[in-house]
């Protein structure tokens, strides 16, 4: 499970007052879309698909392509194209190939794979102005982590 935070402090002026805006988000709906839609399937569905090894090749979409220049990684559920530079995952593909808006995507690939929309009403609702006090410590704790290890990683001047 994902969780993003945002943190926004508030100088007044704009927002009424000194004050802190917390928002979190879930991205549960988000990943269990993303396990259940195959890119190999999805993209094999809309442009043939030929096996070269672990991976497969096909002529690119996004340009006029008349030799196969782009890659889709099964074991990372990615594609890449080496002309155009067009990458990414099964969500911007869909995005890219059907010009949709992510929403319109994740929606798209969740009836494909058999999962309910109402189920995805947590992401569209998913940011909550007042999370509980044990929900922002977990949140701060985690994100001390990941500031701790992004220091810890960079190197020394």
């Amino acid at each position: 499970m994902r969780l993003w935070l945002w943190v926004r402090w508030d100088r007044g002026g704009t927002g009424g007052g000194d004050g802190m805006t917390i928002a979190v988000r879930d991205n549960t709906d988000k990943e269990r879309v993303r396990d259940a839609s195959d890119i190999v399937r999805v993209i094999g569905e809309v442009i043939s698909l030929k096996a070269k090894g672990r991976e497969y090749v096909c002529l690119c979409p996004f340009h006029d392509d008349h030799r196969p220049s782009m890659n889709v990684v099964p074991a990372k559920q990615i594609f890449k194209c080496f002309v155009c530079g067009a990458g990414g995952d099964v969500f911007s593909f869909v995005q890219k190939y059907h010009h949709m808006e992510f929403r319109e995507a994740l929606e798209y690939l969740a009836e494909r794979s058999g999962i309910d929309k109402a189920a995805l009403s947590r992401l569209e609702n998913g940011v909550h102005d007042n999370p509980t006090v044990e929900t922002l410590m977990r949140y701060a704790a985690a994100l001390g982590k990941r500031l701790s290890w992004t220091l810890q990683d960079e190197p020394s001047r």
